[in-house]
Parts: structure tokens; sequence; C-alpha cells
């Protein structure tokens, strides 16, 4: 059985609730919310999706994609697609039929270079912004690939998440050694907004990775997920079936939970979603750890968390991936802050992270050859 389960150096601890509220406040506040209860059986929508195109793949010989994330992939209101390249650093752009019609950045320090970056951007009007841990900045460029003036992130943690919020001002999630941290930096002035110690953790062996001193939290803890489009935004960050919708300053988030309990975490249920072994990626190279080293040296979650992965569409809606294994089909729950819990969608094998202007959906999936591509889908019958 191959490995299934990649992660880039550090995972991202469990947040508190009032995360999210305090990422749109700009300080830590209260989290009081409104409760929206949503019935515990599926609602099965007839939606359908059809593939329009492929991007990736071991055939596609415009780039050759090593290993991609979610965070790799944007979209911005001309349906054009940004692809993180990790291998060249630099990042791929492509028309609404699949064409290349571009490409940013290259290996190096200077202007407009990327050392190491982890997480892109991109603003409606296609103005790029990459994540860059190395230099410690966000790294842009115009709508029509210009280099424009890095911005200074002033920390050290892996960034494992950007959203662009202005043209100049854009919000990061980071990873340090025992805490996750959310920033706001704005035209070169970076602001702690709120910082969460992460869970208990427990040394690990990852001396055949060449990592020192690494510990983890239990296998299957909850992650902080989180979705935006424009000004719209919702977050899970404790495992439940639920999701919170911020909206306007000043207005309690709502919060919409599903009767369901979460299933038990088991060493069975580890083997399961994240198979023998785990990818460990480092600036320096990838190698694998034995699963079961880690259930015995990190430990299980009491519960397996309901949902993987949130994703919100142009109408605000957002698509929460239920979590579930590699080889099995993916369901999604479909919420909006107004209608709460709305129905189930089943995506076969997609792997939904973000969606095109038009309403296409961009999934993240691998060839028969276990090489990344990126595949767009149109949704039907919505």
């Amino acid at each position: 059985m191959p490995s299934r389960v990649e992660v880039c150096m550090f995972r991202i601890g469990v947040l508190l609730v009032g995360v999210a509220s305090a990422v749109v406040a700009g300080a830590s506040r209260s989290a009081a919310h409104t409760s929206v209860r949503a019935p515990a059986r599926d609602s099965v929508l007839p939606w359908m999706l059809r593939q329009r195109r492929v991007i990736g793949g071991e055939r596609d010989q415009r780039m050759a994609l090593v290993r991609l994330f979610p965070q790799d992939v944007a979209a911005d209101d001309r349906d054009r697609l940004y692809v993180l390249d990790r291998t060249e650093n630099r990042v791929v752009i492509f028309d609404a039929r699949g064409e290349q019609v571009g490409a940013v950045g290259r290996i190096g320090d200077g202007p407009g270079e990327l050392r190491s970056p982890t997480a892109l951007g991109v603003t409606a009007s296609g103005q790029l912004a990459v994540a860059d841990s190395r230099k410690r900045a966000i790294v842009r460029f115009s709508e029509q690939g210009a280099v424009l003036p890095e911005l200074s992130t002033h920390t050290w943690g892996l960034v494992q998440r950007l959203v662009p919020l202005a043209r100049a001002s854009f919000l990061i999630v980071t990873t340090q050694r025992d805490s996750v941290q959310v920033l706001r930096v704005d035209d070169g002035q970076t602001r702690r907004v709120v910082a969460i110690a992460s869970p208990a953790q427990r040394a690990v062996d990852w001396s055949r990775c060449d990592v020192i001193g690494q510990r983890s939290e239990p296998l299957l803890s909850p992650q902080l997920l989180f979705a935006a489009a424009g000004q719209q935004m919702a977050y899970n960050a404790d495992g439940a079936y639920a999701i919170t919708f911020l909206r306007e300053e000043g207005a309690p988030p709502v919060r919409v939970t599903r009767q369901i309990s979460t299933v038990r975490a088991t060493p069975t249920m580890v083997r399961k979603l994240m198979g023998d072994s785990m990818r460990i990626v480092t600036p320096a190279h990838a190698c694998t750890i034995p699963i079961e080293q880690l259930i015995v040296q990190a430990g299980i979650a009491p519960t397996v968390p309901a949902y993987s992965r949130l994703v919100m569409d142009r109408t605000a809606r957002v698509w929460a991936m239920r979590t579930s294994a590699p080889n099995e089909p993916t369901l999604a729950d479909i919420y909006t802050a107004a209608l709460g819990y709305i129905g189930t969608v089943r995506l076969n094998q997609s792997r939904p992270v973000a969606f095109l202007a038009s309403g296409a959906l961009v999934s993240l999936e691998k060839d028969d050859a276990d090489v990344p591509m990126v595949v767009i889908y149109d949704v039907v019958g919505r």
C-alpha cells in the first residue's frame, strides 16, 4: 500500500472557535454566535460533475508537478488558473481554455524570484501573491506579470495559507513549533491577529528524515479549516459536523450544526485514512515515516474530524468535504449562511480546492502514475 498522506513539515494545530472571529475584527474577542441546527439525514442533491479539462499529470509536458497542495492553486475572476510549480519555483498561468498563457517567478533571492514558496493567492483582478517562507516575504506580481515590491511577513513560521484581502493586504496562517498564528500583512506591516497554542504534543522520532527534536499532535487531530470568497468567510475548527459563517462587523457569527456524531478514532481508522506511512516534505528532501511508529509515538485523537477541507464557491456556498480514505468517493455537505445545510453532493474521486468565476469546480487529483494534476469540472444540475 503506498503512502497516502503528505505533510509539509508542520501541521496546523487545533484552533479555538474564536479564531476566525478574531481574524475579521483584527483582535481577539468573544465568539458568541447564533446557533442553527440542521438534520442528520443526508439530503442528496442531483448535482453531477462533467470533466472539462486536465492540467498536469504524466502526459502534460508543460510542467513536471512532483507534489501539489491545496494552497498551490487559485483562480481569478477571468477564470484564469494559477498553479504553483514547486519544482521550478514558479507560478504557471492558464486561461479559461486550459492553455498556458504565462509563468512568473524563478529560483533565486532577488525581486520576483522564489526560494521556498509555500502558498499562493490571487485577487479578483489577477494580482498574484506568493508566500515565501525562506525569504520571509510575500512576493507579488501585477495583473500583467510585472514584479511588485515584496511585503515582509516578519515571521520564521511556515506559511500554510495566504488569503488576499486587498491589493496590499493579506491574511496568512503560519505555524510555529508550539502554536499557530494568524497574521495580517498590510503594506509591509505585519500584525499578529491571534496566536493559539497547539494541542498537547509528544516527541516523535523523525531522524530518518534528518529532522531532530520534532513533536507531533495526536494523529487525526482537528485542523483549522477555513474558506473565503470575497468578503464572505466560514470555518470549522473543532472537527464537528458544523460550519461557522462570519458576517459583517458587529454581527454575531452563525454556526450551523448537523445532528451527526463523529466516529471514534482507532488504529484501524488511522491506517484506513492515512495508509501505511506519512510522507514528510522538508526544504531539503522528502522521506516517509511508518504509520505504526506514529501511532505509538504521537497517539490518536479521540474522534475522526467530520471534514477534511472547506471550499467556498463564488455564490458563498461552502462545500465541506467529509473525511474519507483516498480510494473512497468524496461526499461534500453544502452550507449557506442564509439556508444552513442545503444538501450533500457525491463527488466521486474529485477533491475540490477552488472554483472558477464561471462556477466550474477545480479538483486536485493524481493520475494512474501517481503524478499530481488539476482537473476542471462543470457542475451540472444545480
